[in-house]
């Protein structure tokens, strides 16, 4: 019996690049939970995250906690995946959230199938760990 690869390895999509800005983003994640970015100054939420607030232009937002619930803005069902790695999950969901906090946000719709889902439909944030360092926040029926 072969021993299963770990890590990056066993993973084989693609990956994002964390940046700087975004580090704090994807720790929480892998934690299980959910943050954005929130201006000190105008006191509104911002994804993805930035040096500068995208509302007013002030620096130094904070990182706060938030629920991560939202509803469906918009969506598509990938049937032709961009590269065979996605293969196994076809047919999925490509969603924007419009975040209940403010922002709007692309991720994936899971837990249901692919036809059920409907713009406006309710959705709250699961956590699908990918390797050591990457756990991506995906979306699910509230």
């Amino acid at each position: 019996m072969t021993a299963r690869p770990s890590g990056e390895e066993a993973y084989r999509k693609p990956l994002p690049t964390v940046s700087d800005d975004g580090e704090y983003y994807w720790r929480a994640a892998r934690e299980g939970r959910f943050v954005l970015q929130r201006c000190r100054s105008c006191h509104r939420y911002q994804f993805p995250s930035r040096v500068l607030c995208a509302h007013c232009g002030v620096r130094d937002p904070e990182w706060v906690e938030n629920d991560g619930a939202g509803e469906v803005y918009s969506f598509t069902v990938v049937h032709r995946p961009p590269e065979q790695s996605f293969m196994p999950d076809v047919p999925y969901v490509v969603a924007i959230i419009q975040l209940d906090a403010g922002p709007r946000m692309m991720s994936n719709i899971v837990g249901v199938p692919s036809g059920q889902v409907r713009i406006g439909m309710r959705v709250c944030p699961i956590f699908e760990r990918a390797t050591d360092e990457i756990t991506f926040v995906k979306f699910t029926p509230a």
